[in-house]
C-alpha cells in the first residue's frame, strides 16, 4: 500500500546498532552521526530500574524527526543514505561482534478492510543486505474505532484489493 495515498498512516524508521563489545560514544564518533537516543550496558530500564538492566550497549538513530513522509521507502532510504558512506565503519562494528536492525513503526487508520501495510522492494531489501543488516523488524498497528472519512473520499470495499 502506498502511504502517500492513505491519509492515516503515520511511519518512521529506525536503525539500531547493539552490542557489548562497543560502546555508543565510539560509534557515534566513527559514524559521525549523533544518535536519537544510546542506552549503556547496566543503566536501569524502566521507571527507576524496576525491570533490571540493560545487558547491551545501544546505539540508535531514527528518521522520525528528520523525514516528512507517509511512505516507508523515504524513511528507510534516509537511514540508508546515512550509512552506506560509512560501510566500512559498519563492517568493522559487524566483525566487533555488533548486531544492526532497522526497527519500523507503522501505523493505519484503515481499521475496515484489509488494505495492504508497509511494501519493502529489492532496493531497499538489497541496500539492507550490503549494510549487513540483521532484519528489519515491524511494529504495525491499527485504529480500533473509526476515523473520520478524509476529505473526497469513497466507501472502500475490500474485494477492490483481490
Amino acid at each position: 500500500m502506498s502511504g502517500d495515498s492513505d491519509p492515516y498512516v503515520r511511519t518512521y524508521a529506525s536503525v539500531s546498532i547493539r552490542g557489548k563489545q562497543v560502546f555508543p560514544e565510539e560509534i557515534s564518533e566513527r559514524l559521525g552521526i549523533h544518535p536519537s537516543s544510546v542506552r549503556k550496558i547496566g543503566e536501569p530500564k524502566g521507571f527507576r530500574g524496576r525491570n533490571g538492566v540493560f545487558e547491551d550497549n545501544v546505539w540508535r538513530y531514527t528518521s522520525q524527526e528528520e523525514v516528512e513522509s507517509r511512505e516507508l521507502r523515504d524513511h528507510l532510504h534516509f537511514l540508508f543514505s546515512l550509512l552506506e558512506p560509512n560501510k566500512r565503519v559498519i563492517i568493522d562494528l559487524l566483525e566487533r561482534g555488533m548486531s544492526i536492525k532497522i526497527w519500523v513503526f507503522w501505523e493505519s487508520g484503515w481499521y475496515r478492510v484489509a488494505t495492504g501495510g508497509p511494501v519493502l522492494d529489492t532496493t531497499i531489501l538489497r541496500r539492507s543486505r550490503d549494510l549487513g543488516i540483521e532484519s528489519i523488524i515491524f511494529d504495525v498497528y491499527f485504529a480500533l474505532e473509526e476515523l473520520p472519512e478524509p476529505a473526497g473520499s469513497e466507501e472502500v470495499d475490500s474485494k477492490d484489493f483481490h
